[in-house]
């Protein structure tokens, strides 16, 4: 995605989170809003930390079996980026958070943007290859 694209969307997301706080507030009230606030990043941070080690887990058996690890290496980098949303305060970012904690959302989103770099690096004629130190094989994506 250009740069022009993001850059709006950086600036845009704190203004959104500052117009729902205050409708929200409005709406049920301060405390509240600020209980259900500190609430999502509580329970946010605990899911991803407990998805975060099953990955690790399921990482740590598939590197014991003597195979790549790479849906479990995708599903850690989405889980990454589900946690740095999570621990954002704000009503948007805690909501792309929790959707980034489903699983078949993070493999998706992962393979996706494994697709788009294989994409791009076809367009310019190189390869990526994978190296397994272990057993030293080597292949080409």
């Amino acid at each position: 995605m250009p740069l022009f694209f993001i850059l709006p969307l950086i600036g845009l997301i704190p203004l959104a989170e500052i117009a729902l706080f205050i409708w929200i507030g409005e709406e049920i009230g301060i405390l509240p809003t600020l209980i259900l606030t500190i609430g999502a990043v509580v329970l946010g941070a605990a899911l991803a930390w407990a998805q975060g080690f099953t990955t690790l887990q399921a990482t740590m058996k598939s590197l014991n079996r003597g195979e790549v690890p790479v849906e479990e290496i995708l599903s850690g980098a989405v889980l990454l980026v589900a946690a740095f949303f999570l621990m954002t305060p704000g009503f948007i970012t805690a909501a792309i958070g929790f959707v980034l904690l489903i699983k078949p959302i993070r493999l998706w989103l992962g393979r996706m943007v494994i697709r788009r770099l294989i994409d791009a690096r076809a367009r310019t004629g190189k390869t990526i290859t994978l190296r397994s130190y272990g057993g030293g094989r080597r292949g080409e994506l």
